[in-house]
């Protein structure tokens, strides 16, 4: 009988591995006896010294295989290499389990793999991998006794009680060199799982330093970064490409939807039914607004999801601006654009005030969706992030960024996402950033009752989950009718394009097409401001909110000034003189604060520009204006100034009051409704002019005086 020492002899094992792989024996099913019964009868010496004591150990396992229950054991398994070289050589076992990977060209036992790291003459070292065990190096060094080189036993530093079991790599078919990983690990010990999915290398390694069970941190590193690219190279992990971004893609002429870890969404499966509801909800919540400037929200978010492909085709993907006054649903109204593609708030808008280059780069990586950046007037003058906003109109990417962490990885940033802008006032913008808008402006007229405001606000908290089966159809809608949606997008602008594809929702549904879903036409020009302009409109506000808290009507500007100087409630940088009113240097810092703009030069530079004199007045430094000439500027104070843009509506609702025979409410809500007026409008014409003065309500009935 042969003993361990005999087998000890690299020719034995040689013998063994050679004789499996030359009668094509191997088979991971196979049991050991089998293997043993088939060797023993396909061996022949014939002369072969080797193969004669090859068989001879082989006839002497079999007739004592029931005299060692561990043995036995092992042979009955399914493991049965792995554990019957271990169990006969001990860990001189993994050189000949290394040279059976590299023969058969798979590993003997799943995900046992090693990785050489040092070839020297007389020694080698590896990283292994094994799941019984865990990640350990391992070097093999042989020494000379007589004539013949003889494997001494190893020496292994232990690295990881968790073992590399499954390795996915997603490769962004944009740039292939950008490759995340989903790695599972296993520890023997303790039967814990780790999972990781979807991420970079670096994360997963600054993760798995922190865990119980890692015995070496300084090989961490390497022996993970090895035995992974030893997957990859012997074709035991999946290749996926996937983008590492969450939308709409189009891959060899047809439309896809992926959906990213980084950025899940809360979309339903698709339900005709439900569509049909959440259609129902949006139009209810649309009635808080002024119809067209809400369908230009809605109209760009339904198609914002495309932008991307839009951009790919050379195609511009404008952004939309929605400004003009605060607190009349603008945030809100994105809110609901938000919600449509399931969405998390958090998600779909981020706030501008504080917002760095690197932060928007990292929101536009990951959506093609829309994203909002709320109250953007402090950024929209910033080179770095107003020269993205530009470039993502045009460009896919946008970003380049080298992380030391990653050893130097250099990061790109693509701008998938389309963008939509929200703001009270409009700063002086970058350079060529106007021309990338689609303005829609808010003014006073769009203000709520707050009763109002209050169940528009309920509805929205109880319709919000729901609107997100019309998402959920669109995507299903867009990627089956791929080829007529593709020449919308491509041939008309955003604003057309996202009402052709509502309105070709409505008909795929079988719904008839409601009254106000209908074409909007919209200026793609915004009107910049002029300083001399905001100048003077910050005082015409002031002055008749400093009017209002004192009660004191504005229809006469010079009285009301007049009476405000009296009581002391002018504005702070305003000083009352007998032929002029002086404005005080501090006005430049207030128009800053409250508009967001920055008059150049300041209040001296504006003196010349006015013609006027900027001089010491009762010790400060003050522009003089004469009386006459600030109320020439600021007479504009009536209808069409205070209500922007909406003059022409104010001016009808007055007309209503003085034509009609009975004035009461209801009769002239009746009476401007045949001329396309709101009722909520007529109330906020009413109660502005009756806190202004010119009009009074006289046992109910609104009456017009001054």
């Amino acid at each position: 009988a042969l003993t361990n020492a005999d087998i000890s002899k690299s020719t034995i094992i040689d013998s063994l591995i050679n004789a499996i792989y030359d009668l094509d024996l191997w088979d991971l099913d196979n049991k050991p006896k089998d293997i043993i019964e088939k060797l023993i009868a396909n061996i022949k010496e014939e002369n072969d010294p080797d193969k004669a004591i090859l068989r001879k150990y082989l006839a002497n396992v079999k007739e004592t295989i029931n005299d060692d229950p561990e043995l036995k054991r092992i042979l009955d398994s399914s493991n049965y290499l792995r554990d019957y070289l271990l169990y006969l050589l001990g860990k001189k076992a993994y050189y000949y389990i290394l040279r059976l990977n590299e023969i058969l060209g798979q590993p003997i036992y799943p995900n046992l793999i090693g990785v050489l790291i040092k070839d020297y003459p007389d020694s080698k070292t590896y990283y292994i991998n094994d799941p019984k065990v865990g990640i350990f190096q391992i070097r093999f060094a042989w020494r000379k006794k007589e004539e013949e080189k003889i494997l001494a036993t190893p020496s292994i530093d232990y690295i990881s009680n968790f073992a590399i079991t499954k390795v996915i790599v997603y490769v962004n078919p944009f740039l292939e060199s950008e490759k995340t990983l989903s790695l599972m690990l296993f520890n023997p010990l303790t039967k814990q799982f780790l999972k990781y999915r979807e991420t970079f290398l670096f994360n997963i390694l600054q993760d798995l330093a922190n865990q119980i069970g890692i015995r070496n941190n300084r090989r961490l590193k390497d022996a993970i970064s090895s035995l992974v690219d030893e997957f990859i190279a012997k074709g035991l992990a999946k290749v996926k490409n996937v983008i590492p971004a969450t939308g709409f893609f189009e891959k060899d002429g047809k439309l896809e939807f992926y959906e990213s870890v980084k950025l899940p969404l809360a979309l339903p499966e698709k339900d005709r039914d439900k569509t049909i509801e959440a259609l129902a909800k949006l139009e209810k919540l649309l009635e808080f607004y002024n119809k067209d400037k809400a369908l230009a929200g809605i109209y760009f978010f339904i198609q914002s999801p495309l932008g991307f492909i839009r951009k790919d085709y050379g195609k511009e993907n404008k952004i939309i601006l929605l400004h003009g006054e605060s607190h009349v649903g603008k945030t809100l109204l994105c809110k609901i654009g938000s919600a449509i593609w399931g969405l998390r708030e958090d998600q779909g808008i981020i706030g501008g005030a504080k917002l760095t280059t690197p932060q928007l780069a990292e929101r536009l990586n990951v959506m093609t969706l829309n994203l909002t950046i709320d109250e953007v007037r402090n950024i929209l003058g910033i080179g770095d992030i107003a020269d993205m906003l530009k470039t993502a109109t045009t460009n896919i990417h946008i970003k380049s960024r080298i992380i030391p962490q990653l050893g130097y990885k250099r990061l790109e940033y693509y701008a998938y996402a389309s963008i939509t802008l929200t703001t009270n006032v409009i700063p002086h913008l970058y350079p060529g950033l106007e021309d990338r808008f689609i303005p829609v402006e808010f003014d006073y007229s769009d203000k709520r009752d707050p009763k109002v405001v209050d169940e528009f606000l309920k509805n929205m908290r109880r319709f919000r989950q729901d609107l997100a089966y019309i998402g959920s159809y669109l995507r299903d809608l867009f990627i089956r009718r791929w080829k007529e949606i593709k020449k919308i997008i491509l041939e008309k602008d955003q604003i057309e394009a996202g009402y052709l594809l509502l309105k070709m929702l409505y008909e795929d549904l079988g719904l008839d097409i409601p009254n106000w879903l209908k074409p909007i036409s919209l200026t793609f020009e915004l009107e910049a401001p002029n300083e001399i302009d905001i100048f003077f409109e910050t005082i015409q506000e002031d002055l008749i909110d400093q009017a209002r808290k004192f009660n004191i009507p504005t229809y006469n500007l010079e009285t009301a000034i007049e009476d405000l100087a009296k009581m002391n409630a002018l504005p702070s940088y305003m000083l009352f003189g007998s032929r002029n009113i002086y404005i005080k240097a501090s006005i430049i810092q207030h128009i800053f604060l409250k508009k967001g703009f920055e008059i150049a030069g300041g209040l001296s530079n504006l003196a010349v520009k006015l013609s006027l004199k900027y001089a010491p007045y009762k010790g400060k430094k003050c522009l003089y204006l004469p009386k006459e000439f600030l109320i020439e500027k600021i007479k504009q104070i009536d209808i069409e100034e205070t209500i922007e843009g909406s003059g022409s509506k104010y001016l009808k609702v007055l007309e209503i009051i003085e034509k009609i025979e009975d004035p009461t409410i209801e009769n002239i809500q009746k009476e401007a409704k045949k001329s396309d007026i709101n009722p909520e409008f007529v109330n906020q014409v009413i109660d502005d002019g009756i806190r202004r003065g010119f009009l009074i309500n006289e046992n109910g009935k609104i009456k017009r005086v001054g």
